[in-house]
């Protein structure tokens, strides 16, 4: 985990991931969700051996964006910026378990850089759910 966010700040990791379609949502009456109204692809080459993969999120995918407190909407609201493509990817990954945690979240890194976020961004919120998740395993294995 330290490494690849090591990587993603030094810029050595290399950007491998294209989304070629933009995220078209529509919010329900609360604003806390949006359900997807196109299909968003995102085309993935994993760096250290070449797998090529596409991810796709169906339409009407609900979810709740990036997942940023309140406190720090200034900086990062949860769907306006270079993010909310990758975390509606993260999201769908997630709900669908077909990949280990840990793999969605480096797919949640590479798909950062690939948006235009910034390295350090990147790391840091790669570092978020990467130590989200490792809370929520200690806290069920308690």
């Amino acid at each position: 985990m330290i490494t690849k966010a090591l990587q993603a700040l030094a810029g050595t990791r290399p950007s491998i991931g294209i989304f070629p379609d933009l995220l078209s949502v529509e919010f329900s009456q609360n604003g806390k969700t949006a359900e997807t109204k196109e299909m968003l692809r995102f085309n993935w080459t994993r760096y250290d051996s070449l797998t090529k993969l596409c991810f796709i999120v169906p339409v009407g995918f609900v979810c709740d964006g990036a997942s940023v407190p309140r406190i720090l909407w200034a900086y990062a609201s949860p769907w306006s910026g270079p993010w909310n493509r990758p975390a509606v990817l993260h999201d769908y990954l997630l709900k669908m378990k077909r990949h280990p945690r840990e793999l969605c979240d480096e797919i949640f890194l590479d798909a950062l850089l690939s948006c235009g976020c910034s390295r350090t961004r990147s790391a840091l919120m790669y570092l978020a759910v990467s130590l989200y998740s490792l809370l929520k395993r200690s806290v069920h294995l308690l």
